[in-house]
C-alpha cells in the first residue's frame, strides 16, 4: 500500500502515513486510501503533491566503445594519469566511470606506498648485512 498524499510505502496495519502523517482508512474492498486529518476526503486534484515528485535522475550508461577507448587511454603513459584525474574529479563524467577512476587512483596510491616501504626495508636490510659482512672479514 502507498500513501495517496505523498506516495510513501504504508505498512498494512498503519493508521497514518509515517512520512506525511496523513490518516489512512480502508474501504470495503481492502484498498487503502488516505483522507485529510480533519476527516473530510480531498479530491485527488486538491491533494498535496508527492514529496518525492522529482523525476529520478538516471544517467546514461557508459557504452562498450567508450569503455574500450577508456582502457586504451589508460595504457598510454603520463596521459593515463592525467585522464584518471579528469575522470575521477570531473563534473560531467558518469558516476560509474568516476568511481572506476577513483578506485584505480586509490589502487595506484596503495601500490606506490607499498613499493616505497619495500624499498626502505630493502635498503635498511642491505645496510645491515653490509655492516655485518665487514665485521666477519676482520
Amino acid at each position: 500500500m502507498y500513501c495517496k498524499r505523498c506516495g510513501s510505502y504504508l505498512d498494512e496495519r498503519a493508521s497514518q502515513c509515517p512520512v506525511c502523517g496523513e490518516a489512512v482508512y480502508r474501504e470495503d474492498n481492502g484498498y487503502a486510501n488516505t483522507q485529510a486529518i480533519n476527516g473530510s476526503a480531498q479530491p485527488e486534484w486538491q491533494q498535496m503533491p508527492c514529496v518525492n515528485s522529482e523525476p529520478l535522475q538516471t544517467e546514461r550508461p557508459v557504452k562498450v566503445t567508450e569503455w574500450m577507448l577508456t582502457m586504451i587511454i589508460s595504457g598510454i603513459p603520463i596521459i593515463n594519469i592525467i585522464m584518471l584525474f579528469v575522470w575521477a574529479f570531473g563534473s560531467r563524467v558518469p558516476t560509474s566511470k568516476r568511481n572506476w577512476a577513483r578506485a584505480i587512483l586509490i589502487f595506484w596510491a596503495i601500490t606506490v606506498a607499498l613499493y616505497i616501504v619495500a624499498f626502505i626495508l630493502f635498503m635498511v636490510l642491505a645496510g645491515q648485512s653490509h655492516s655485518t659482512a665487514e665485521v666477519w672479514h676482520r
